[in-house]
């Protein structure tokens, strides 16, 4: 006969258990130098660790006897257990360079290197360049947008790269384990 939740009518108990530990170190020093009245100089050098530890476990039981409430006590258990963890350093430098507190131009260089990278791959590179310009503060601002509603315009422009780590073990082919049952 058909039962009305299928084999679940019989008992099924499953129960979880997860931990996702992260752990984050970031560190910047940052020197100004004044290369001239009119123009500075501020470097910029700094180191980022990420890592993130992960373990999980389950266990389902099948066809619990009357009474029972353990995944232990069922007639067909299974069990599945993970356990991974992924590092990743980071290291940048930028150079910034102002003059006249109006013009910015900012070269930077971002290196990363991740344990799921894998060995073949090696580091990341990632390489920006930004500018801004603050137009308000030249003295013909003013008469060529007459009135106080724009108090400050600053123009931008920027380019870069950036990149996203892959999952945990995403270039490795694994093997696992699998319990086989015959009856």
């Amino acid at each position: 006969p058909e039962l009305p939740f299928a084999d679940a009518s019989r008992g099924l108990r499953s129960i979880g258990h997860g931990l996702n530990r992260l752990l984050t170190l970031e560190g910047n020093v940052n020197a100004t130098f004044e290369i001239s009245p009119e123009l500075y100089s501020i470097t910029s050098v700094g180191v980022q660790f990420f890592r993130q530890k992960f373990e999980s476990t389950s266990a389902t039981g099948r066809i619990l006897p009357l009474g029972s409430r353990t995944v232990s006590s069922a007639v067909e258990t299974q069990g599945f257990e993970s356990i991974g963890e992924t590092r990743t350093l980071g290291v940048f430098v930028q150079q910034q360079f102002g003059y006249r507190d109006r013009l910015f131009f900012t070269p930077g260089l971002r290196f990363d290197d991740s344990s799921a990278f894998g060995e073949n791959l090696g580091r990341a590179a990632y390489p920006r360049v930004m500018a801004s310009y603050v137009i308000s503060e030249e003295d013909w601002f003013e008469d060529f947008v007459p009135g106080t509603f724009v108090e400050s315009l600053r123009l931008r422009a920027a380019w870069g790269r950036s990149g996203k780590q892959p999952a945990s073990f995403a270039a490795l082919k694994l093997l696992g384990p699998r319990r086989v049952t015959f009856r």
